[in-house]
């Protein structure tokens, strides 16, 4: 998911899964953002993860 440069603008979840062609897939690319983070592979997520729907995306 190479959709965001660094210094880019923070994306929601769901434009991040529109813009992977997966609109359909929200939340299985709220569990990879969630892994990838948690791995340290570049994402940041920022908002409330008990509400997926208000978290951001960056790329760290």
């Amino acid at each position: 998911m190479h959709h965001q440069r660094a210094g880019a603008k923070p994306l929601g979840l769901a434009s991040l899964a529109a813009k992977a062609n997966a609109a359909e897939r929200v939340e299985t690319v709220f569990k990879i953002v969630r892994y990838l983070e948690a791995n340290q592979r570049g994402v940041s997520l920022q908002g409330d993860r008990s509400q997926p729907s208000t978290l951001k995306v960056t790329a760290a």
